[in-house]
């Protein structure tokens, strides 16, 4: 994939990271590992939330299934649309580090009595709130949208119509900033890269979303054709309240425009970075201990004659024997502190960079795995004496 080369230049200087993000190629994924949030059959998992409507509650039949496609349709609403937006989110679960792919297109005749700007005009939300937790005159779920626009979506002065551009970045109306260009930004909607979209063929957009710490937008005219990146953000926060957004739903709209998708999957970047575990990928980013399966059974304490000393900036171990024994320090969210291969006693492994905190030592000895708990005192902080 084409963002490879862009994320390995990247994921160094970004903390959280796994040590096998550096060898991140999705090209190479299973089909089995993307999780596919439209089955193709019915709306399992998804909520839609219109303006002025319950959340659950879709009267007018915005989105349904047929033939394969998941439809955005405005048959049903009459000639006046009278700013019934619309959000549908698949909640099955949240996400905060992933790929999401779509491939879609827009179709037919906007809703009468629409704003201009929702002209073919739909969106993939971004760590997107729930559909229960909005008001029911709430208009835009607090997200981060990565926009969605037909391939003959700008209108000229003269009524006519040209291709414009698709995979927007959107914030000020969802409620997000993000840093764009090296400024923070909370655009009505800020440009993407031009792309011509054809429109007789599905467009495919993709988003990296790495937490709140960096987005990437992709866009393809259709399956099977390079993805080309168009725009590129970082840093993302609420914008009522400055705090980071990491995690949310992925949820697509209903903005007076109808569309068509035909698939939308996710890749997950969090999982087991332990190479020794079957539910190892190469492809994850971030680690989480806990969704590695099929390891030896864990020890709470630490092995016979084994122990430890903890000072600003390092830990050193103590080994019963000289055979090698794997040390990995991670923090309470996963995230490798350091690590070292120790075979003799009194062994220093330095913490350069970590602020003091409660850790998880795993020691890996053989055939046995030990995990034990380890307060870390940072080389930010100075030792005093009491």
């Amino acid at each position: 994939m084409e963002w490879k080369k862009f994320f390995l230049a990247c994921a160094v200087g970004l903390s959280g990271f796994a040590p096998s993000a550096r060898a991140l190629d999705i090209s190479k994924v299973p089909a089995s590992d993307w999780i596919d949030l439209f089955n193709g059959k019915d709306l399992t998992n998804w909520v839609p939330k219109v303006h002025g409507t319950a959340a659950g509650q879709d009267p007018l039949q915005t989105w349904y299934v047929k033939d394969g496609l998941l439809w955005v349709d405005y048959k049903g609403y009459g000639s006046q649309f009278n700013g019934r937006f619309g959000h549908m989110a698949w909640q099955k679960r949240k996400f905060s580090y992933y790929v999401v792919h779509a491939e879609a297109d827009n179709w037919g005749a906007q809703s009468g009595g629409a704003p201009d700007w929702a002209f073919q005009n739909n969106g993939l939300m971004l760590h997107s709130q729930s559909m229960e937790s909005m008001d029911v005159n709430q208009d835009f779920p607090t997200s981060v949208e990565c926009q969605l626009l037909g391939s003959m979506n700008k209108q000229n002065s003269d009524g006519k119509t040209e291709n414009g551009t698709t995979a927007n970045v959107c914030g000020n109306s969802s409620n997000t900033s993000m840093i764009i260009n090296g400024t923070r930004q909370s655009p009505g909607c800020f440009t993407a890269k031009h792309v011509k979209i054809d429109s007789s063929h599905f467009q495919v957009v993709e988003a990296l979303v790495l937490g709140d710490s960096l987005v990437k937008h992709m866009v393809a005219a259709d399956t099977g054709k390079p993805l080309d990146t168009v725009l590129t953000y970082s840093m993302l926060q609420t914008r009522n309240d400055s705090k980071p957004l990491k995690e949310g739903y992925i949820t697509i709209q209903g903005e007076s425009a109808p569309w068509k998708f035909r698939k939308i999957r996710v890749l997950d970047l969090v999982g087991c970075t332990d190479s020794k575990s079957p539910s190892y990928r190469s492809y994850f980013v971030k680690s989480d201990p806990s969704l590695c399966t099929g390891t030896t059974s864990v020890n709470h304490e630490a092995p016979r004659g084994f122990s430890f000393q903890a000072s600003a900036g390092e830990v050193r171990v103590f080994i019963p024997d000289s055979s090698p024994y794997s040390i990995r320090i991670t923090d309470l969210f996963g995230r490798i502190v350091a690590s070292a291969e120790v075979s003799r006693s009194g062994t220093s492994i330095p913490i350069p960079d970590f602020h003091s905190g409660l850790c998880v030592m795993d020691i890996r000895h053989g055939n046995l795995h030990y995990r034990i708990p380890l307060a870390v005192l940072g080389a930010q902080m100075d030792s005093r004496p009491q």
